[in-house]
């Protein structure tokens, strides 16, 4: 259940969990995703009375996960690094029995069913050749749907978005630039461009078949992505607390969180002590601001959706959308130096680091990087977050 706070993220977990062991079923048999999804189901349903595993339990099996992930042949290497992702910011509490006796047995339970079918089918292959007096046997042997066949759920019309993803753009209004000035100078503000392909049609590629299963039209998918997209491509990168610390964090907190999420989770919006759910530098001991010329602080973004599922919480349906971005900011050596001195390093230790920095007249590129999952549900015709997990980092580039 997921009614508490802080249960929200827990499913987040958990359904994580199920994601990748569907997947890894997939992988490993080429099994059709709704069979795997049926598969499951009723393994959870079996193991209702089953006792919950202890965290040794727990841990062999995230390690036995992590080992296939890496090392089995049959990943290619996109799924391999989606995999390998959701298992980094994996934490496994509160585990059930039911969802323990799912996820341990769920690619051997896939794999019977798909040798009791191909077995029944050849059986009719048979027969029917016997009756017909014609065919052959690849006319009557069963064929395995591809991995993308049922999982592109609803908009399987829509071809794979063309141009590149997630370009964001100067904010106007009425015809002019949006100038926001705070105590480090002024800016412009950024957000994805109206015309970008994530604002006009979805991947089919990434839509799990749980959304089709949950009943969400194909209008709802792209209204959920241009939700994410939309957020991620301005606030997810450029918000005000992107570098102005915990009390920038906290008024931006105040500021925009009863509009972003449902009334149960607006006062957690920290994981394990860390706002994650926006980039920013609120637990950050390095600190630094980035450059405000009066234009843009971010200077270039890539943004990717990797999946787009359905869960059931007991705040109503959601729409789970997974991804990652790398966005580019600059900022004065002088900056970052001082921050760095300001935490007992020394100038020579930093310039052995970052030799860029010996021009403190100079600026640097700084990388942010963030994977992403954020659950959406509908509000009339309007979407809201009801839940989250998020990692992120930024680095300064040599």
């Amino acid at each position: 259940m997921c009614n508490k706070k802080g249960e929200g993220e827990r499913c987040l977990f958990h359904h994580t969990m199920s994601k990748f062991s569907s997947k890894e079923a997939e992988v490993e048999t080429k099994a059709d995703p709704k069979l795997i999804s049926e598969t499951l189901t009723e393994l959870g349903k079996e193991g209702r009375n089953h006792e919950a595993p202890t965290q040794e339990e727990v841990k062999s099996l995230l390690d036995k996960k992590r080992f296939s992930a890496e090392f089995s042949p049959k990943y290619n290497d996109h799924d391999r690094k989606i995999q390998l992702n959701r298992l980094k910011k994996m934490r496994m509490e509160n585990v059930t029995g039911s969802k323990f006796h799912a996820w341990s047995n769920l690619t051997e339970a896939v794999r019977s069913k798909m040798a009791k079918k191909i077995a029944a089918a050849g059986i009719i292959g048979v027969l029917a050749f016997g009756a017909s007096g014609c065919g052959s046997v690849k006319d009557n042997a069963p064929t395995t749907p591809s991995p993308t066949a049922t999982s592109s759920a609803e908009p399987t019309a829509a071809p794979t978005p063309e141009g590149d993803l997630g370009e964001v753009i100067g904010m106007t209004k009425d015809g002019q630039a949006v100038v926001i000035t705070d105590q480090y100078g002024s800016y412009q503000p950024v957000q994805l461009d109206p015309n970008d392909p994530l604002n006009k049609q979805v991947d089919p590629a990434i839509v799990d078949g749980s959304v089709q299963q949950q009943g969400w039209s194909e209008a709802d998918v792209l209204g959920a992505q241009q939700y994410v997209a939309n957020f991620v491509g301005s606030e997810g990168i450029d918000s005000n607390a992107l570098d102005t610390g915990a009390a920038g964090y906290n008024q931006w907190l105040n500021d925009n969180a009863s509009k972003y999420m449902i009334p149960q989770f607006q006062d957690g919006l920290i994981q394990d002590g860390t706002p994650v759910f926006i980039n920013n530098n609120a637990k950050g001991t390095i600190n630094f601001p980035y450059v405000r010329d009066g234009g843009p602080r971010v200077a270039s973004s890539d943004i990717n959706f990797t999946s787009i599922s359905a869960q059931q919480f007991d705040s109503g349906k959601s729409i789970i959308v997974e991804g990652n971005y790398s966005t580019n900011y600059t900022a004065k050596n002088s900056e970052i130096m001082k921050a760095y001195l300001a935490n007992g390093y020394t100038k020579e230790n930093v310039i052995g680091t970052l030799p860029k920095l010996a021009d403190e007249s100079g600026t640097s590129t700084v990388t942010g990087t963030m994977n992403f999952m954020y659950a959406v549900q509908k509000e009339g015709s309007s979407w809201i977050f009801n839940g989250y997990q998020n990692s992120f980092d930024n680095k300064v580039q040599k």
